[in-house]
C-alpha cells in the first residue's frame, strides 16, 4: 500500500511540473530520442543597462571583464570569460554547464543575454544577482557629471 501510494505521488508531481522538467511530448520514446535545443533557441535577451554618456564602449569592455562575479555568486560556481564585447558567465555544475549570461557592450548599453542552454531550472535569481551588481559597480565607477556652465560672468 505505501509503495503504490508513493508511486502515486510520483506520477501527480510528474504530472505537475512535466512543463517545467519534460519535453512536451509524452512519448517515452520521444523522450530517448529528445535532441538538445539549438544554440538559438535558448538565447533571450533579459536586460539592457544603458551606458553613462563619460563612459565610452571600450572603458565599458574592459570595466566588465574586471569585476568579480565569482565574488557576487560566492555559492554558485561559475566561469567568467571575456570576449572582444564583453564577457561570458557560464554557470557550472559537476559535470558540465547550466547555461549562463552573456554581457555585451555597445555603443549605449550593455545588453545582457540569457543563455538557457541545459537549464533544469531557471537561473534568473543569480542573473538578477549579477545584473544589480553591475549597476551598482558601474554606477560607483562612472564619476558624476561636470557641473554645468554659465554662459555670462558675473564681475569679481
Amino acid at each position: 500500500m505505501a509503495m503504490s501510494l508513493s508511486l502515486l505521488l510520483i506520477l501527480i508531481f510528474l504530472k505537475c511540473a512535466s512543463p517545467f522538467l519534460l519535453p512536451t511530448s509524452s512519448s517515452p520514446t520521444a523522450l530517448l530520442h529528445s535532441q538538445e535545443p539549438t544554440l538559438s533557441s535558448t538565447l533571450t535577451d533579459i536586460a539592457s543597462i544603458p551606458l553613462p554618456s563619460t563612459l565610452s564602449s571600450t572603458s565599458a569592455t574592459s570595466f566588465l571583464q574586471s569585476l568579480p562575479y565569482a565574488a557576487f555568486l560566492p555559492v554558485q560556481p561559475l566561469q567568467a570569460l571575456p570576449t572582444p564585447t564583453g564577457v561570458t558567465i557560464t554557470f557550472l555544475k559537476k559535470g558540465g554547464s547550466t547555461g549562463g549570461l552573456i554581457l555585451n557592450v555597445s555603443d549605449t548599453a550593455i545588453t545582457a543575454t540569457r543563455d538557457a542552454a541545459n537549464q533544469p531550472i531557471p537561473k534568473i535569481l543569480s542573473e538578477n544577482i549579477i545584473l544589480e551588481q553591475v549597476r551598482i559597480r558601474l554606477a560607483e565607477a562612472t564619476p558624476p557629471p561636470p557641473p554645468p556652465t554659465s554662459s555670462t560672468s558675473s564681475p569679481p
